[in-house]
């Protein structure tokens, strides 16, 4: 495919048909004024991208490959308009490269704007309804507010990743739970570089319905406090 080849209108396509956020959008009303085309990750090898196309990339693979395969195939088409949406647990990676789904997430981010220039968008814990946030303070996004900015981006200066997430706070369910929230975070600092010793823990949180240990825990203490 050439580089240069055009299409008649700038089509507005997401990758990543099969992600949880947009399962969601695509049944959101925010997005009636724009429509979208959406594809799988599987899809790409055979779907015939123009230069002036405007490509949303939800799609997360664990294999750093088949991300760089992914950008590989929108630089070889010539796309112009790239827009890799990543998460800012990222931040984690600062302290420690344990914890895989961030650690992938901040390969595939700088991948994406090495291979096709790609802008970054950095989202939080992504959600319809504030109750289902866990307690704590959490960097979280919308559903709304990802679909407007969709309609109508607006992007930091070159090079910058653009964020768009807000500290949201929730009540903790039980004072047991917040007092089970504070231990915890005595017991992440002790564990410095190495937070993934506390994976048993954080599989009893989970089985308790606690959501917000692990990397989500590290990342908005990085974010919104200074005690590390």
């Amino acid at each position: 495919m050439s580089q240069s080849e055009v299409s008649n209108e700038t089509r507005h396509i997401v990758v990543g048909c099969n992600s949880y956020i947009w399962s969601i959008l695509s049944r959101s009303t925010w997005l009636n004024f724009r429509a979208f085309h959406a594809i799988s990750h599987r899809e790409l090898e055979g779907f015939k991208f123009y230069a002036n196309d405007s490509v949303w990339i939800f799609s997360y693979s664990r294999v750093v490959a088949e991300n760089d395969t992914m950008f590989r195939c929108l630089a070889a088409a010539g796309v112009s308009n790239v827009v890799y949406v990543t998460s800012a647990s990222t931040n984690v990676i600062s302290i420690t490269n344990c914890y895989e789904y961030p650690r992938i997430k901040q390969l595939a981010h700088e991948s994406a704007i090495r291979i096709c220039d790609a802008k970054v968008l950095s989202i939080g814990l992504f959600y319809t309804d504030q109750k289902s946030l866990p307690g704590g303070i959490t960097a979280s996004t919308s559903a709304k507010e990802l679909a407007l900015f969709m309609g109508a981006p607006s992007w930091a200066d070159d090079g910058e990743v653009t964020h768009l997430f807000r500290a949201i706070e929730r009540p903790f369910a039980t004072g047991r739970e917040l007092f089970i929230y504070k231990r915890y975070g005595e017991l992440q600092r002790l564990c410095g570089s190495f937070p993934c010793l506390m994976r048993p823990i954080d599989l009893v949180l989970r089985i308790f319905g606690m959501r917000w240990y692990g990397y989500l825990y590290l990342s908005n203490r990085l974010w919104f406090t200074t005690t590390l």
